[in-house]
C-alpha cells in the first residue's frame, strides 16, 4: 500500500522526509485559487525543470473547475480539464446526442457532405437520433419508438422528405407528428439562423427550444437530483462559453461544432486522457474520479470542506445509517485517491467562505483532514517563508 508520509529514498536507500504537507485556510473561493497560482510560480522558480503537467489540481465537484479555469485563463496559465465522470453523465450525452445530431444536419445544409460521405457520416448519428425519440420535444411513447424502428436509417429524417412524410404517415397521432417537427424546425432554425453563432448560442438553443431542462422539473416539488440534473445541463452551456473564449468565433458554426465534439470526445476517456497528460504541456485540473491510477510531481487539493468532501449526497437523511456510513467511507477513499497522487509536495486547501452553486455559503473544515498524522502537516503556512507570505497578502489586496 501507498504511504501517505511524504518521503524520499536517499542513494544509500534510507528514507529522507521530504516537505510537509501544506494545509492552507483562505478566507474565499477566489484566495484558495490564488494561493495556488502563486504557489506555483514559487515552486517553478526554485525548480526550472519542472513544466506545467508536473502540476495538478483536484477537485471533488465539477463545480469547483470554474474558479480554476477563470483564474488560470487571467494569468496565462495553460491547462486542461479531464473530468470523464462529467461527460459520461446522463444529462450531458443527451445534450450531446442533440449536438451531434445539429452538426450531421448543419453540415448537410451547408453542403460540405459528399454523396459517398453521407451514409457513413448519416450511420454514425443514428443511434443519437434514437436517443432523440425518448427526449423531449419528442418524448415518444412505446408504441411510437417501435413505430420509428422501422426506419432503417434515421438520419434520412433529415434529409429525405420522402422519408419523412412515410413515417409521419405512419405515426397514429396528430400530437406525434407535431412533435417531430418541431425538432426539425428547431434543427432548420439553428441551421438557419445562427450562420455566425457562438456555441454558447447553439446549446441554449438546445436546451430552451427542445424544452430539455424541464425533463426534469416535472414534480411540483424539486429534489436534489432533479436540481443537480439542471445544473449539468447548464454546466454543458458553461463549457461552451469556455469553448468560444479561448477558440474564438470566425470559423462556421459546424466547424466549431465538431471541434467542440471532438475536445469532449477525448475528455471523456480515460484511455486518451492518460496519452495526452504524458505528452501535452498543461496543469492537469481534474476531479478525483479522474484522478486515480495517476501521479504527479505536485498536487493542489482545493475544496476540503464539509459537503463537499464528503459530499451531501441526494435525499441523504432517507438513507439508514449503514448506508450513509457506506458512503462517507467511499468518500474517504476518494480523499485518499486525492493525497497519494502526490510525489513531491502535496497542498490541501480549504475556505472559510465559498460561493456554492451561486450561493454564499460557510463549511467547516473536511473531517477527513483529521484522519492526517498532525506531525506531517504545516498547517495555515505558505512553506515559502515569511517575506513571501507577506508578499502574497500585499497581491491578495492590490490585485
Amino acid at each position: 500500500m501507498k504511504q501517505i508520509e511524504p518521503i524520499k529514498k536517499k542513494n544509500d536507500g534510507t528514507l529522507e522526509f521530504g516537505e510537509a504537507i501544506a494545509v492552507y485556510m483562505a478566507s474565499d473561493e477566489t484566495d484558495e485559487i490564488n494561493f495556488v497560482v502563486y504557489e506555483m510560480g514559487e515552486i517553478r522558480k526554485k525548480n526550472p525543470g519542472l513544466k506545467w503537467n508536473d502540476f495538478a489540481v483536484l477537485y471533488r465537484a465539477h463545480e469547483q473547475s470554474k474558479v480554476v479555469k477563470r483564474a488560470f485563463e487571467k494569468k496565462d496559465i495553460p491547462y486542461i480539464v479531464y473530468n470523464p465522470h462529467f461527460w459520461q453523465r446522463r444529462e450531458v450525452q443527451d445534450i450531446c446526442s442533440y449536438l451531434k445530431v445539429l452538426l450531421f444536419y448543419l453540415k448537410w445544409r451547408a453542403g460540405v457532405l459528399s454523396d459517398s460521405s453521407i451514409p457513413k457520416e448519416g450511420g454514425n448519428v443514428n443511434a443519437d437520433i434514437k436517443r432523440l425519440y425518448y427526449l423531449p420535444p419528442l418524448n415518444f411513447s412505446p408504441i411510437e419508438c417501435e413505430i420509428m424502428s422501422h426506419i432503417l436509417e434515421p438520419y434520412k429524417l433529415f434529409t429525405d422528405e420522402a422519408v419523412r412524410d412515410k413515417m409521419l404517415a405512419r405515426l397514429p397521432e396528430e400530437t406525434s407528428k407535431t412533435k417531430f417537427l418541431k425538432l426539425v424546425e428547431i434543427f432548420y432554425g439553428i441551421s438557419d439562423g445562427l450562420k455566425v453563432a457562438t456555441l454558447e448560442n447553439i446549446v441554449s438553443s438546445i436546451i430552451e427550444n427542445c424544452e430539455y431542462a424541464s425533463l426534469y422539473k416535472k414534480n411540483t416539488v424539486e429534489t436534489d437530483q432533479s436540481r443537480e440534473s439542471v445544473r449539468y445541463t447548464m454546466a454543458v452551456k458553461e463549457e461552451a462559453v469556455d469553448f468560444d473564449r479561448t477558440h474564438g468565433t470566425n470559423s462556421p458554426s459546424y466547424e466549431r461544432l465538431a471541434m467542440f465534439l471532438e475536445n469532449i470526445a477525448v475528455r471523456s476517456n480515460p484511455t486518451e486522457q492518460s496519452e495526452l497528460k504524458t505528452h501535452a504541456d498543461y496543469v492537469n485540473v481534474m476531479s478525483l474520479h479522474a484522478a486515480k491510477g495517476l501521479e504527479f510531481n505536485t498536487v493542489f487539493f482545493i475544496g476540503l470542506e464539509e459537503n463537499i468532501i464528503p459530499i451531501r449526497h441526494f435525499s441523504s437523511e432517507k438513507l439508514s445509517k449503514k448506508e450513509k456510513a457506506r458512503r462517507v467511507d467511499e468518500e474517504r477513499r476518494l480523499f485518499y485517491v486525492g493525497i497519494t497522487r502526490a510525489k513531491e509536495r502535496l497542498y490541501l486547501t480549504y475556505a472559510y467562505n465559498r460561493v456554492w452553486y451561486e450561493k454564499k455559503q460557510r463549511f467547516a473544515p473536511s473531517r477527513f483532514l483529521d484522519c492526517l498524522p498532525k506531525e506531517l502537516l504545516d498547517r495555515g503556512s505558505f512553506n515559502i517563508g515569511f517575506l513571501n507570505k507577506f508578499k502574497h497578502v500585499l497581491r491578495k489586496f492590490f490585485s
